[in-house]
């Protein structure tokens, strides 16, 4: 799993690719406890909505939303609202909030 920060610079430098993502979404769906790694999966979904990489966007959204179940009112829980947020507006609707909570 890349870290916060080579995720970051990645995207920043455009070297972020399909590979990237989908090697993180795979490791990610490898990973029992969430909790460790909201951050990341915050920013890959920053990079799949920055270069609209749409094919991973329901792979991690599916990965947001169990992880979110497992979790109690936090920020590391508005991390994944917010990766959620930002993975429907890739895809081009609007969210339903109503339905993460």
């Amino acid at each position: 799993m890349y870290t916060v920060e080579e995720i970051k610079n990645k995207v920043k430098t455009g070297t972020w690719t399909k590979e990237d993502v989908a090697r993180c979404v795979e490791e990610l769906k490898q990973i029992s406890d969430f909790t460790v790694y909201t951050e990341e999966i915050y920013y890959i979904s920053y990079g799949i909505f920055a270069y609209n990489f749409r094919e991973y966007a329901y792979p991690l959204i599916e990965i947001c939303r169990e992880a979110g179940v497992h979790m109690e009112r936090s920020k590391e829980k508005s991390r994944l609202y917010l990766a959620l947020v930002r993975l429907y507006f890739c895809l081009g609707f609007p969210p339903r909030l109503w339905n993460m909570a």
